[in-house]
């Protein structure tokens, strides 16, 4: 058999796998699997319509044979596997989704990659602003005051209970206080 080549350390998904229940373990008949707990995902894309040749794509094949001999027992041996297996069986495939995207990833590289490209904001070192300029970004447009400006608005606003006009600070007006002494009484 096969076992020997076919362990979970040779598992593509091995370092990230959190599974009770690997059908690369030989021992996996003696781990027990609670309900919720993650069900292997090598497992989950087997049962996919052709699982098999898609696993076949990115896994070894003594490591794809292992795993479809023992898809029968693990399902059969616990409820909680068998029915997200069954969810799972109704989803599309997770590889060929990656496939697809790296796809579509590679051939959006070449030479209009750079026209593609935002350009980046110029940092604090390269003599850019501190903040984002307005001109660049239009949806900041009217909203460079700083926060303390936007704070005394809204205390004028509520000491007076009247709606006061912003004051926008790239015009160089300074909103308008009204005379309050120190018990707020004008």
């Amino acid at each position: 058999m096969n076992a020997p080549t076919a362990t979970p350390e040779s598992c593509p998904r091995y370092q990230s796998c959190s599974a009770n229940i690997c059908p690369l373990d030989p021992d996996w008949r003696k781990r027990s699997h609670l309900q919720g707990e993650p069900v292997c995902g090598l497992l989950r894309e087997l049962v996919k319509p052709n699982g098999a040749a898609t696993l076949a794509t990115t896994t070894a094949a003594d490591l794809v044979t292992v795993i479809t001999d023992a898809l029968p027992e693990i399902s059969a041996s616990n409820f909680d596997i068998r029915a997200q297996l069954a969810r799972s069986a109704k989803t599309g495939s997770r590889i060929k989704a990656m496939q697809r995207t790296r796809g579509a990833v590679g051939a959006q590289k070449g030479t209009d990659q750079q026209e593609r490209m935002p350009e980046p904001a110029p940092t604090h070192a390269q003599g850019g602003q501190a903040r984002q300029d307005p001109q660049r970004r239009p949806e900041l447009r009217g909203m460079v005051g700083s926060v303390n400006d936007k704070a005394a608005h809204v205390a004028v606003q509520a000491r007076s209970g009247t709606r006061a006009p912003v004051a926008r600070v790239d015009q160089g007006v300074a909103p308008a206080m009204p005379e309050t002494g120190m018990d707020g009484a004008p």
